[in-house]
């Protein structure tokens, strides 16, 4: 999969009073969301961060990428083979998921294979990063990497997108 150069330097991480209060406003008065300032509690006080340049993918993995992945640890192994904890769900424990698991091989409806892999867990993603030789970001190479070196609020700019935007909120 590709990988992009993200470019290092220092940058202001988390969120202000301010910020959090206008995204709960849009969210609230735009969209009749169910939004509260508390939501951004973990982003307080913005701090000064400074970090090395890092690669980083430029695409999300996708549930083909991740069946294939399972495919190699071997059956059942979803279940307890990332670090000994559950990898992802497949459609036997999670109705909503994409995976498909015959009690020998992980399979993906051709539908699905190419969208982006959800249900899967923070181990399940660190082991699949490990096999291909590459790690998870950390929470400050994350955020980094989506506000970039223009310090915008949102990935793709400063103004909210619900568009642009995948979220539960």
């Amino acid at each position: 999969t590709d990988m992009a150069l993200v470019s290092g330097g220092d940058f202001t991480m988390g969120t202000n009073q301010s910020e959090a209060a206008t995204a709960v406003s849009v969210c609230l008065n735009d969209y009749n969301g169910s939004c509260d300032i508390s939501y951004a509690q973990d982003s307080f006080p913005p701090h000064r961060v400074i970090l090395d340049s890092f690669m980083m993918e430029t695409n999300e993995v996708t549930v083909g990428q991740y069946v294939a992945f399972l495919n190699t640890l071997g059956p059942d192994r979803h279940l307890n083979g990332c670090d000994g904890n559950p990898c992802a769900a497949t459609k036997n424990e999670e109705e909503t998921s994409n995976i498909e698991f015959d009690g020998t091989t992980y399979s993906v409806p051709n539908l699905f294979a190419n969208l982006p892999m959800t249900s899967v867990t923070w181990y399940g993603a660190a082991a699949y990063c490990q096999a291909l030789g590459r790690r998870l970001p950390t929470e400050a190479e994350w955020e980094r990497a989506a506000r970039g070196s223009d310090q915008r609020i949102y990935p793709y700019g400063n103004e909210w997108n619900p568009d642009l935007a995948n979220t539960n909120r």
